[in-house]
């Protein structure tokens, strides 16, 4: 046990990320080595919603390395890195299939220990998906005790009749974890963030606005609204100089 008293909790330094882009609103400003869910449903947004996320990480100097369990190194997961432009942020992103080169006497949560523990790592892993996995909550555990400087972005399906992540194991993932994004109509909303950031994030709005039109008609007026205002300070600031 090491305990610690106010003046010095206060005076320590933790390594955080700042986003610059849409999802600062969302996520706001967070450690470096942050569990962070999404969940949801096949044909939400998921994929998408992550790899937006993960660009944001990578254009702020971050590497993040997607560990795809589900599609491996398939044709869908290539459509959305070239959506996404990847390649304006090649230096910082790789993909990984565990199932290439796999050594049948290990286990997937013994891969990527080993490929986490390497020198020069990657700063961030993507875990596509946890139902593809082989994982224990133990082993969540683990990770989180022994890569304390590591972040890891866990990909859920939701269960089918329900709210909540699909599986025992991706449940215990997201309450233990510090942020959890729920992915729903191409709209990313946090249900859980312990570090501030709660706007819901959206991830195609084409698609988006067919299938949540309340939403878009609540978010359309509160942007004319405050238009209106910035308009009428803007104007009043020019009279003022006149």
């Amino acid at each position: 046990m090491n305990t610690i008293g106010v003046f010095q909790i206060n005076q320590k330094k933790y390594d955080t990320i700042e986003l610059l882009g849409k999802y600062r609103h969302t996520i706001s400003r967070i450690p470096k080595n942050a569990h962070i869910t999404f969940y949801g449903d096949s044909g939400q947004g998921k994929t998408e919603a992550v790899m937006q996320f993960v660009k944001e990480l990578c254009l702020v100097g971050l590497s993040v390395d997607w560990v795809s369990y589900e599609q491996g190194h398939g044709y869908d997961l290539q459509l959305c890195v070239n959506r996404n432009n990847m390649i304006e942020v090649a230096e910082y992103f790789q993909l990984t299939d565990p199932d290439g080169n796999k050594d049948e006497n290990t286990s997937y949560f013994d891969d990527l220990v080993t490929k986490v523990g390497k020198r020069g790592s990657a700063d961030i892993f993507v875990i596509d998906s946890v139902q593809f996995t082989d994982f224990k909550v133990e082993d969540f555990k683990y990770l989180l005790k022994k890569f304390k400087k590591k972040g890891f972005i866990w990909i859920s399906h939701k269960e089918p009749s329900g709210k909540l992540p699909k599986g025992s194991v991706a449940q215990d993932i997201a309450r233990l974890g510090h942020i959890t994004i729920l992915v729903k109509n191409y709209i990313a909303e946090p249900l859980k963030n312990r570090f501030g950031g709660n706007e819901k994030y959206v991830i195609y709005e084409q698609r988006a606005r067919l299938l949540e039109p309340k939403f878009f008609a609540a978010l359309d007026k509160k942007n004319k609204t405050e238009n209106t205002v910035k308009e009428i300070f803007e104007s009043e600031e020019v009279t003022s100089e006149d």
